[in-house]
């Protein structure tokens, strides 16, 4: 079974490095997100729990529609128990650094209102000294799960981790056709209409071939024109090249799918 290991390996060596430009950090917290809901709706421990589990723009929209949306809140998870209660959760995925105090702080005062019982942080860094000694100190208490916790979770990781679409269209291919096919490219002219090949070869041009990138996330939208993370991706690549409007409207059009 693949642990969160092999899901952390994923993210640095298969097509899915982030540098450390603001959009490759957006896409990764944003992924990391949407990773954790699957994560607490699927693992044993958090599975009976909660009744359903949001993003925070999503559970905003849904609470206080009509209202002007709040969007530096410091919470990405809003989840609510069978119970009706709910709790803040704040995820952070440094991969090689540990988590400075300043990122937490808004999620600490916003989430100590009334309106949540219970904190939840999951992080993969470990805490700075000075952001936990500030939690720590916190008279409201903050759960915290961290890379060990994750790791020891009895899910497979890689059944979320949308690298891992990529390598069953790979694999599908290889029993379908008779013979290996070790590229996307190789995919896409066996079935030029799968919208997640094109996908995940936009993927292997992120980190450095945006218009390429563009391009293929651009196809994959056309074949597949609820494909949320095609969107987000593509909005990534926009703001990478300082395209900030058609960026604004692809993250728009991202959260809107994904809700």
């Amino acid at each position: 079974m693949a642990n969160f290991t092999e899901l952390l390996n994923d993210l640095k060596h298969e097509g899915r490095t982030f540098g450390k430009g603001t959009a490759d950090v957006a896409a990764r917290e944003y992924e990391f997100a949407k990773i954790c809901i699957w994560w607490l709706k699927t693992d044993p421990t958090y599975a009976d729990t909660f009744k359903d589990i949001w993003l925070w723009y999503d559970w905003w929209t849904i609470r206080y529609k009509g209202l002007e949306f709040q969007p530096e809140s410091g919470i990405d998870l809003v989840a609510e128990t069978h119970k009706g209660t709910l709790w803040a959760i704040k995820v952070k995925c440094h991969l090689d650094t540990d988590v400075p105090l300043h990122v937490l702080t808004d999620f600490l005062s916003l989430s100590g209102s009334t309106d949540f019982e219970r904190r939840l942080l999951i992080s993969v860094g470990d805490l700075s000294e000075d952001a936990m000694v500030y939690i720590e100190g916190q008279n409201k208490l903050v759960q915290k799960l961290f890379y060990d916790d994750l790791n020891k979770s009895p899910v497979n990781w890689l059944d979320y981790y949308p690298s891992n679409i990529g390598k069953t269209i790979l694999e599908n291919y290889q029993l379908e056709h008779g013979k290996p096919i070790d590229t996307y490219s190789q995919a896409i002219e066996l079935d030029p209409e799968n919208a997640n090949a094109y996908f995940n070869r936009g993927f292997e041009y992120f980190s450095g071939e945006h218009e390429k990138a563009i391009e293929d996330y651009s196809k994959a939208i056309e074949l597949d024109p609820e494909h949320a993370e095609a969107y987000y991706h593509r909005g990534s690549c926009y703001s990478d090249l300082d395209e900030y409007e058609a960026a604004i409207e692809d993250y728009s059009k991202a959260i809107k799918l994904a809700s």
